[in-house]
């Protein structure tokens, strides 16, 4: 039995990102309002004006851009993902952050492919999905020590397989090669 796992320390810190995220998320929506309006506004029309131009900017990048774009698909990531993979004789017992397992045969797998909906700021998926003809799926996360062997394993494994993608994972040696992804 082959046994891959995240680097605790790199999960961890992609935890603490997520909840800094949420934090500046938090203070965007309801402490800038607060902190940046001097009591000077209602004296001057200008500033009133251009305070609330630059309140509106800045709440739209907050929802049209930060939320949707960065935040929701973190948070995506930790509940979906696989964080060590357990490679059996028959199957692939993948285990979520709650160490909950997920269980595919090997000859069920169809599909490798990339995460469709969350993308890292140049394009590259947060993870690898191996997917079988049913709809199942055991989402690979990126912080897995030895990315490449283990996906490379898998795929070996695999009789049914009829598509695969890495999505660009491949060409990202931080992703694919690294061994220490604490950082």
């Amino acid at each position: 039995m082959l046994q891959y796992s995240a680097n605790p320390a790199g999960s961890y810190r992609r935890i603490f990102v997520a909840m800094v995220s949420g934090v500046v998320i938090v203070w965007g929506i309801v402490g800038v309002p607060f902190y940046f309006i001097p009591k000077a506004i209602d004296h001057n029309p200008e500033q009133k004006l251009l305070w609330i131009v630059t309140f509106i900017l800045m709440e739209s990048w907050l929802f049209l851009w930060l939320i949707p774009l960065h935040f929701i698909p973190m948070v995506r990531e930790f509940w979906l993902s696989h964080f060590s993979v357990e490679l059996t004789e028959n199957s692939v017992i993948g285990r979520n952050l709650w160490k909950q397992p997920t269980e595919i045969r090997f000859g069920d797998i169809v599909r490798i492919q990339p995460e469709p909906h969350a993308k890292h700021f140049r394009g590259i998926p947060w993870g690898l999905d191996f997917t079988t003809a049913d709809g199942r799926r055991i989402r690979l996360h990126p912080n897995v020590e030895r990315y490449d062997e283990c996906v490379e394993e898998i795929r070996a494994r695999c009789r049914n397989l009829g598509e695969v993608n890495y999505g660009g994972l491949d060409k990202n040696p931080k992703i694919w090669t690294d061994e220490n992804k604490m950082w």
